[in-house]
């Protein structure tokens, strides 16, 4: 008789998932790795703001050292108003023109667009310590060169930022809308 019946229902179970497990374990499916450790700077103050300014005004300005002096005047300008974009965006300008960048005060053929995105992990339940203190809370800078409808060249970087720093980086909320006012008006018979 190939099979018999199991006295110890409950040892025979236990004994065939451990069978099914170790099958499992067995799988051809890759593990998963971590990234190696690397560094991210951590913006503290308005210096800092100017400091991405310098390096981007730095990376934009090599890109296109090779195009004729003033020919392609740069509009600079930001996707979305917020006050990191506007300081930025001025900054920007002025680190630009120091390194002898031709620039448009008017929108022109060629735009270089700020963007910023706010990466907020703690919303969905991430913990962790980073960059000296407890940091949820990232934000994405990029620029992107364009000529009509064509991508010159571009920079992102990465940072971490304080979460009570978070309003800086994104657009103010909107106005309250306006009270609806009504007129009445008394008249005699």
């Amino acid at each position: 008789m190939p099979f018999t019946t199991c006295r110890a229902p409950l040892a025979c179970l236990l004994l065939a998932a451990a069978g099914w497990l170790a099958g499992c374990a067995a799988l051809d499916a890759p593990r998963v790795d971590s990234y190696p450790v690397t560094g991210q700077k951590k913006v503290h103050a308005i210096h800092h703001w100017d400091v991405i300014a310098q390096d981007v005004a730095t990376r934009v300005a090599e890109r296109i050292a090779s195009w004729p002096q003033g020919e392609h005047p740069i509009h600079v300008s930001a996707a979305e108003p917020s006050e990191f974009n506007e300081g930025f965006v001025k900054l920007l300008r002025v680190h630009l023109l120091d390194r002898g960048v031709a620039l448009s005060v008017t929108p022109s053929a060629v735009e270089l667009r700020v963007q910023t995105q706010l990466v907020d992990p703690a919303g969905r339940g991430a913990r962790g310590d980073a960059a000296g203190g407890p940091t949820r809370t990232e934000v994405l800078v990029t620029t992107t060169l364009t000529n009509e409808d064509l991508y010159l060249t571009g920079t992102a970087d990465m940072y971490y930022i304080e979460r009570a720093d978070a309003a800086l980086y994104v657009p103010p909320p909107p106005p309250p809308p306006a009270p609806v006012v009504k007129t009445w008006k008394v008249v005699t018979p």
